[in-house]
C-alpha cells in the first residue's frame, strides 16, 4: 500500500487526471472496505466537500486510479522478472546507441542465466540472449561474430522447441489417459514421430555438443510416450537424469521425475510389482532431493496420499506409517487433520482394522469429488471385508445416486461406476462361486485399465480361484 501511494503521487506516473485525491479517500477505508462507505456519492462528497456530485468526475477519476494500479503491477512485476528487466533495457540502449552500457547489460543477463539451472527458460533466455548480442554487434558493424551467434541462437530455439513438445505431448497423454479426451487432428505428435530423432541425438554425441545428454533426455522423454512398451528408453531415460540431475533448475528436476512417474503407472498396469516398486524408489527420491513440495515447503494432498498407498500396495506398512507421522506436517495446514484421517483409514485397512477404517471415515471431511470418491471406495471395499452385505448393497446404491450429481464429472462417473458393479459381482460371486464367470471377471479386469481399486478387485477375485487365462 505504501509503495502503491507513492507511485500515485508521483507526477512522472501521474499524468493527466489526478486520483491522487480519491486514492486518499480509499485509503482510510481500507482494509475493511465497508461497502455503506464506498457509494460514489460519499466519497465524492469526501473529494470535494460542499460542491455538488458529478458522476462522471467520479468515474474519471476512478478509471484513472484503475489504470495507474494496471501501471503499478507492471512495475512490481518488472522488479521480480531480472532477465525481462535488463531484455527491455537492451531496446532503450540499442535505441540510443550506447554500446558501452550494452555489454554491461549484456553481461547481467548472462549472469542471471548462469544461476539458474537447465529447463525451457534456460533455453528460451539463452535463445534471446543470443538474439540481443547480435543486435549488439550489428550496432558495432562487427557482422563477422554474427554466423556463430545465429547458429547458437537457433540451437537454444530448437533446445527450447524440443522441450516444449515433450512436455505438452506429455501433457496431451495424460488428457487422453485421464480425461478419455481424443484427438482428431495432432500435428505435435505427427511432426516428431517422422523426426529422426535418434540420429540427431548420435549426430549430437560425436560432436560434442554441449547439449547432447539435454537432447538424449528429451527424446527418451519423448520414446517412453511414442513406444510405451520399450522399457530400454525408459531405464536410459532414468539413468540419464540422475547421472546429470545437478544440471537442471528445480522446476525440471520436478517435471522429469513426473515423466518417469507417469511411465510408471502406465506400465504397473501390466506388471505392478515390478513398476510400483520403481514409483515407490523415485518418491522416496524425491523425498530426500526435495521434489515432492509444491508450492514451496509443502506436499499436495494427492500426493501425500498416492506415496502412501504405493508403499501399501508393495507391503511397506511400516514405511508408510513413519512416513505420515513425518511429513503429515508438510500438508497444508486445513489438510492436515482430514488426510491424516484418509491415510490412517487406508493403513488400517491395509492391517486388516476393518471397523477402525469406519471410525477414522466417520467424521472425515471431504474436501472434492475425488476425496469423496476415494472415501466411498475404501468404505465399501470395507463392507465387503467385513461380510456385510446389505450394508454394501446399500452402499452401493447410494453411491450410485452419488454418481448422478453434477458435481462428479465423466472423468470420475465412469471409471467408479465400473467400480461399483464390478464390486456387486464380486460380492455375487463369493456367495454363490462360478469359475467361468469368476474368469471372465477377472479378465476383464485385466484388459480395463482404468478401473478404481482394479488391484484389490484382481487380488480378491484371485482368491476366489481367478486364473491368468485369455476368456
Amino acid at each position: 500500500m505504501n509503495d502503491f501511494s507513492k507511485f500515485v503521487q508521483s507526477p512522472y506516473h501521474n499524468r493527466g487526471k489526478n486520483p491522487a485525491p480519491l486514492f486518499e479517500e480509499l485509503k482510510k477505508l481500507y482494509p475493511a472496505f465497508e461497502t455503506g462507505e464506498l457509494t460514489p456519492e460519499k466519497l465524492h462528497e469526501q473529494v470535494f466537500p460542499g460542491r455538488k456530485f458529478n458522476r462522471q468526475i467520479m468515474w474519471n477519476m476512478s478509471s484513472a486510479l484503475e489504470k495507474l494500479a494496471l501501471k503499478f503491477l507492471e512495475q512490481e512485476s518488472l522488479k521480480k522478472h531480472d532477465f525481462q528487466r535488463n531484455e527491455l533495457l537492451t531496446f532503450e540502449l540499442g535505441e540510443r546507441k550506447l554500446a558501452a552500457n550494452y555489454e554491461n547489460v549484456l553481461g547481467k543477463m548472462e549472469k542471471i542465466i548462469e544461476d539458474t539451472g537447465i529447463d525451457f527458460y534456460y533455453f528460451e533466455y539463452n535463445g534471446r540472449l543470443e538474439d540481443c548480442r547480435i543486435e549488439y554487434y550489428q550496432m558495432l558493424d562487427k557482422r563477422h561474430l554474427l554466423p556463430e551467434l545465429t547458429l547458437r541462437s537457433i540451437e537454444y530455439q530448437m533446445l527450447l522447441s524440443l522441450r516444449m513438445i515433450v512436455g505438452g505431448l506429455g501433457d496431451m497423454d495424460g488428457y487422453t489417459k485421464n480425461f478419455n479426451h481424443k484427438y482428431e487432428t495432432n500435428v505435435p505428435h505427427e511432426y516428431i514421430r517422422n523426426l529422426d530423432l535418434k540420429k540427431i541425438v548420435k549426430y549430437a554425441y560425436e560432436n560434442k555438443f554441449k547439449y547432447a545428454f539435454v537432447f538424449d533426455i528429451y527424446y527418451r522423454g519423448l520414446v517412453t510416450l511414442l513406444e510405451p512398451e520399450n522399457d530400454d528408453n525408459f531405464y536410459t531415460l532414468r539413468e540419464l537424469y540422475e547421472k546429470h540431475f545437478e544440471s537442471f533448475s528445480m522446476r525440471d528436476k520436478r517435471n522429469i521425475v513426473i515423466w518417469i512417474l507417469n511411465y510408471c503407472e502406465y506400465r504397473s498396469l501390466a506388471e505392478p510389482e515390478k513398476y510400483y516398486s520403481l514409483i515407490f524408489d523415485m518418491n522416496e527420491f524425491r523425498l530426500k532431493k526435495g521434489l515432492a513440495y509444491y508450492p514451496k515447503g509443502q506436499i499436495p494432498k494427492l500426493l501425500f496420499l498416492r506415496i502412501i498407498n504405493v508403499a501399501l500396495l508393495l507391503g511397506k506398512n511400516k514405511w508408510a506409517r513413519k512416513f505420515l507421522k513425518d511429513y503429515s506436517s508438510k500438508l497444508h495446514p486445513e489438510l492436515i487433520a482430514p488426510v491424516n484421517a484418509m491415510a490412517n483409514a487406508f493403513i488400517l485397512f491395509d492391517e486388516g482394522s476393518y471397523d477402525e477404517v469406519l471410525e477414522q471415515l466417520k467424521d472425515f471431511e471431504l474436501f472434492d469429488t475425488r476425496d469423496k470418491l476415494s472415501a466411498r471406495a475404501l468404505i465399501a471395499k470395507t463392507y465387503f471385508e467385513l461380510n456385510e452385505n446389505e450394508l454394501l448393497l446399500s452402499y452401493i446404491d447410494s453411491s450410485r445416486h452419488y454418481l448422478k450429481s453434477k458435481n462428479v464429472s465423466e472423468r470420475f462417473r465412469l471409471p467408479f461406476s465400473y467400480f461399483l458393479n464390478s464390486l456387486q459381482k464380486l460380492m455375487n460371486l463369493r456367495e454363490e462361486p462360478d469359475s467361468f464367470d469368476i474368469n471372465r471377471l477377472f479378465a476383464e479386469m485385466r484388459s480395463s485399465g482404468g478401473t478404481v481399486e482394479r488391484n484389490w478387485l484382481m487380488t480378491k477375485l484371485k482368491m476366489l480361484g481367478a486364473e491368468e487365462i485369455t476368456i
